[in-house]
């Protein structure tokens, strides 16, 4: 029985760990930020706090991750740091259009990561058409990654 449960904890904590990869890097994606960046730099660059606190939000609310688990996962000091990561996130949500946009983009984007084996209905034009902008962010990132490694 001993074993069974080590097991099971083991691949809970696998599932998690590919969990949080994912939404990172879609987050890092979305916002041009490399995953490592976003996990380790603590700067107060604009863009950087953005998709920190988009991180915030998503383990919260997609993993129902506690304060302290989000907190030792992206190197916050502590759960306070979260709790204003979460409000300054709640901000930029209802005042900054751009963000709101991203937002939305990495929760579609989530979405599909979910449930990529489910087939895409062609007579259904806003899934189509979802389903299309999804591939095109995906794509506009590859190409400006492309473009600064050809540019250096």
């Amino acid at each position: 029985m001993k074993k069974l449960l080590e097991n099971y904890l083991t691949l809970k904590d696998d599932l998690l760990t590919e969990k949080l990869n994912n939404i990172v890097t879609i987050i890092g994606q979305v916002h041009r930020i490399p995953p490592k960046e976003l996990m380790v730099t603590s700067g107060r660059r604009r863009e950087i706090v953005q998709a920190r606190n988009t991180a915030c939000s998503v383990m919260r609310s997609s993993l129902e991750l506690s304060l302290e688990e989000i907190a030792e996962s992206l190197g916050y000091k502590s759960h306070s740091s979260i709790l204003h990561a979460l409000k300054m996130h709640e901000m930029d949500i209802k005042f900054d259009r751009i963000y709101k946009n991203k937002y939305h983009s990495i929760m579609e984007c989530l979405v599909e990561t979910n449930h990529d084996n489910k087939s895409v209905n062609l007579n259904d034009h806003g899934e189509t058409m979802r389903m299309f902008h999804l591939r095109l962010l995906n794509l506009e990132s590859k190409l400006d990654d492309l473009t600064s490694i050809i540019n250096k």
